[in-house]
């Protein structure tokens, strides 16, 4: 098993911005996490016909889409006409953010700095991020699930430095899986983009030390303990708690 994040990454036709979160140390013993668990993308709707038949391929069952409705109109998600259909992924639209908010990230709209940004949507978002952590939870039975925003780093990100320290993964590997995302946008944008792992590790200070662990926080996002069990175990082969 291997932790580098280049092993991790997923090339879909078209998309720039996919990995699986599996391959990770995490936990009191250090297991890896599981592969074709958890997949974080960006948009979607760039894929071409043949990355939507690799999604399939590689086991998506069930994409949750963290875009807002004003995202959605344009760029429509081309999982959701066949959500579900035998061959086809489940596929759910529950936004993080709020339409403002959601047009002011995308437009680079920030407060004093993206870490703060990061720390604001958690503490205010927190209904939002509850039904999007109990969706997963509700899909692990599924098989392996998809999570994306636009750019899938902000939104993306955020959901996955939850699961990720749930699951008991460093917070400095969480912040190397957190910066890549800049690297593999690069192509999309026309200048240079900065990795910063310290935005992440910002937002996952706050949380110890306001709600006392990821953990404390999704409780306090309305997640009950059977949930987070199911998405820890989904996490890891062989955990049990």
């Amino acid at each position: 098993m291997t932790t580098s994040v280049e092993n991790r990454r997923l090339f879909w036709n078209a998309c720039y911005n996919v990995r699986d979160l599996g391959g990770l140390p995490a936990g009191p013993d250090q297991q890896f996490t599981r592969s074709h668990a958890f997949v974080r993308a960006d948009n979607l709707a760039r894929l071409s016909p043949a990355g939507q038949t690799d999604l399939v391929a590689y086991g998506i069952r069930t994409i949750i889409d963290l875009r807002s409705e004003f995202e959605l109109a344009i760029d429509p998600p081309p999982f959701a006409a066949n959500s579900g259909q035998p061959g086809q992924p489940a596929y759910q639209n529950i936004p993080l953010l709020d339409e403002t908010d959601a047009e002011g990230i995308a437009q680079g709209n920030q407060l004093t700095s993206l870490a703060d940004y990061y720390i604001f949507a958690a503490d205010r978002y927190q209904a939002n991020i509850g039904q999007i952590i109990t969706a997963m939870a509700a899909a692990t039975e599924q098989g392996a699930i998809l999570f994306h925003c636009h750019s899938g780093r902000d939104r993306t990100g955020i959901i996955a430095g939850l699961l990720l320290a749930l699951a008991g993964v460093d917070h400095q590997l969480i912040a190397a899986d957190y910066a890549v995302s800049n690297r593999y946008l690069q192509p999309a944008f026309q200048k240079p983009l900065v990795e910063e792992p310290e935005i992440i590790l910002s937002l996952l200070h706050h949380l110890e030390n306001s709600y006392g662990s990821v953990r404390g926080y999704l409780r306090s996002c309305q997640v009950n303990d059977t949930d987070l069990s199911r998405l820890y175990q989904h996490l890891l082969p062989s955990a049990i708690l």
